[in-house]
């Protein structure tokens, strides 16, 4: 691997939205060739270099920087609330 992302909170763009709280992502060019729990990934694959993400999160490059995270990724925490009720008081 060229490098790999350690111990952040990964969030995917996968079809259910995973969420690793101590996650990993390893990386070889430009591709990713993991996603995972850190125990998982740093046991499957070796690197120079490993980048402790701790106490970040790990995002992907989206090419569209005006994504509205919060209005695709919190929902899950609250999936009882309209659309338009759960943004209320969200700062940034």
């Amino acid at each position: 691997m060229d490098y790999i992302l350690s111990g952040g909170m990964v969030v995917t763009m996968n079809d259910r939205f995973d969420l690793f709280q101590n996650g990993a992502v390893a990386i070889r060019g430009e591709k990713i060739v993991a996603v995972g729990p850190a125990q998982d990934v740093l046991s499957s694959y070796e690197s120079d270099e490993v980048i402790d993400c701790s106490g970040t999160y790990v995002l992907p490059g989206l090419v569209n920087a005006h994504t509205h995270v919060p209005m695709t990724l919190l929902p899950r925490f609250s999936p009882d609330l309209c659309l338009y009720l759960w943004p209320m008081g969200y700062c940034t």
